[in-house]
């Protein structure tokens, strides 16, 4: 009924460059230079049947065929360091600055948009970093709590059938508070490391499918949602004796759509409405829990028996 074919060539190159060390007795550091060249080309190809050359197939028959690239640059510059206030409370902060430019161009082949072209372009930019606090109760037990920003950037729709639904669409910026406990209890012979953690995404980035002007489905990214989450997650390890470990994790998860804005089908060119309601984000399970356990023995001379069974679920 319905067939999508694609070919994308991509290439990308990344380079970063570092320097890091220590100033005195309590500042750790590390700062660097960010760079990254991506482009891609997206191209139709045949159908399932021998058809001609495209994109699109609907009931057998080509409905769109496009061609698209995109050249993405990307810059960014970033400090971070740890410095130990006492011997006990570490402070640890960073910051970054991101920069992204983005040249898209389109070529609309068949379907309703045939013979458009277009060429936008779009920058993006955002300041991001984290704060952690690190407090060292004993030489066991350590506890920490923190902020961080972090973001993902906007781009285009490389898969749209119209000119108007391009993009670009905006970045994501997301806001998490963590804190928790490392321990390391009976002689190091028991680590049990409780986290809790909150994050409040804003702008966020979903696909969004409908029906373009010509009829045809297509996927869109648009910054259709809110969302809050929060969790607990637990994980300890426990060394039995010197040759049988036990391991296990157990999280919840809370991830709720503050809100999720899509068209109205039944009124297409009228206000957006709200189904936050009945939408569930993505890969965001209520319960995980993972257990296993490791026997490991010399056999003789640099051999060992390793003998493994894991159990996880979500």
């Amino acid at each position: 009924l319905y067939f999508a074919t694609r070919n994308v060539d991509q290439e990308q190159f990344s380079q970063e460059l570092r320097l890091g060390g220590t100033v005195g007795s309590n500042l750790d550091f590390v700062t660097g230079l960010y760079y990254m060249g991506n482009e891609y080309n997206l191209t139709g190809a045949p159908g399932p049947f021998g058809q001609q050359f495209g994109s699109v197939f609907v009931f057998g028959g080509l409905a769109t065929d496009f061609a698209a690239s995109q050249n993405t640059k990307a810059y960014a510059a970033f400090a971070d360091g740890s410095y130990r206030l006492t011997d006990e409370l570490t402070i640890s902060a960073g910051v970054r600055y991101s920069y992204e430019k983005k040249d898209f161009d389109i070529n609309f082949i068949t379907g309703a948009a045939a013979g458009q072209t277009a060429s936008p372009s779009a920058d993006f930019d955002a300041i991001t970093g984290r704060v952690i606090l690190q407090y060292q109760f004993t030489d066991d037990i350590m506890g920490f709590s923190g902020w961080s920003r972090g973001f993902r950037s906007g781009g285009f729709n490389g898969r749209a059938a119209s000119a108007a639904l391009l993009g670009p669409y905006q970045p994501e910026t997301v806001h998490n508070f963590e804190g928790g406990l490392r321990m390391e209890l009976f002689d190091r012979r028991l680590r049990f490391n409780p986290t809790i953690f909150y994050s409040k995404y804003k702008d966020k980035q979903e696909e969004v499918s409908r029906a373009s002007a010509g009829g045809i489905p297509e996927t869109i990214v648009q910054n259709a949602a809110s969302a809050n989450i929060w969790g607990v997650e637990l994980e300890s390890q426990a060394v039995v004796t010197d040759e049988f470990r036990l391991r296990g994790s157990l999280g919840y998860l809370n991830a709720k759509y503050g809100k999720f804005l899509i068209p109205d089908l039944a009124n297409p060119n009228g206000p957006l409405i709200d189904v936050s309601a009945t939408r569930q984000l993505r890969r965001a399970p209520d319960w995980t829990l993972a257990i296993g356990a490791t026997y490991d023995r010399p056999i003789f001379d640099n051999v060992n028996l390793i003998a493994t069974v894991d159990y996880s679920f979500m």
